[in-house]
């Protein structure tokens, strides 16, 4: 996803939620993915989205210790308004499936352990 379509979204789902915009950061090579820092019902997350369209909530941007979360409101909002479905939190944290949009040698190199690390990482 571009980095200006991953903001358009962002601001128009906070603008919907009642949610403030508080900072982005691109996807470049490390880490693979956008991220917004809002503000939401008196607490600060973090949406990502990966290069391959992923998206999901954390409570901290922290390399390789992503702590995922569910936002049932902004889960509702995306798909209602762009039919983006985010992961849960289970989903996440749970089993790696090699079904996911990675490389198959950064499958080998990097052996993800949770669907969440596969998806949201700063592998090189």
């Amino acid at each position: 996803m571009e980095f200006s379509d991953f903001k358009k979204i962002i601001f128009n789902i906070c603008s919907e939620s009642g949610a403030s915009v508080i900072s982005f950061s691109e996807a470049i090579e490390t880490p693979n993915f956008h991220a917004s820092f809002i503000e939401f019902q008196n607490n600060k997350i973090y949406i990502l989205c990966s290069e391959n369209n992923d998206w999901a909530f954390s409570t901290n941007l922290q390399y390789n210790n992503l702590k995922f979360i569910n936002c049932s409101e902004l889960s509702v909002k995306l798909e209602k308004l762009y039919g983006i479905k985010a992961y849960t939190k289970n989903d996440l944290c749970g089993n790696f499936s090699e079904n996911v949009k990675i490389s198959e040698y950064d499958i080998k190199y990097w052996k993800p352990k949770t669907l969440g690390e596969g998806l949201f990482n700063w592998w090189d």
